[in-house]
């Protein structure tokens, strides 16, 4: 594994917002929609990302990789797109409020 894998990411909020599109219109009626991000990075720049955000050193450990591996994925957006939704979450801002959620709720278990 090189860490060249390529994916996006979803912030849950803008999941909940697509779901709230669906739920109000004809659910029944519509196929099968992809949510996500068309901002697609590399598993080593997302990393990179996190730990910049957590201010920890960038030290990767690349394993060997798994067979089941998926190289890239990017959902196609357009049908999600065409209801008037659309993903409004940067990755950075998303990655930065879980790391936030996770270190508040740390604390409430810590004791």
């Amino acid at each position: 594994v090189t860490g060249q894998q390529r994916c996006s990411f979803t912030y849950v909020d803008d999941a909940v917002e697509m779901l709230l599109i669906v739920a109000d219109g004809q659910a029944m009626t519509l196929p099968p929609i992809d949510v996500g991000s068309d901002d697609e990075r590399s598993v080593t720049e997302i990393a990179k990302l996190l730990a910049g955000i957590l201010r920890v050193d960038f030290l990767p450990d690349f394993r060997i990789e798994r067979t089941s591996e998926v190289e890239w994925r990017r959902p196609n957006l357009s049908p999600a797109l065409r209801l008037g939704w659309k993903p409004t979450t940067s990755l950075d801002h998303g990655l930065r409020v879980t790391c936030d959620w996770f270190a508040r709720e740390s604390q409430l278990f810590a004791s």
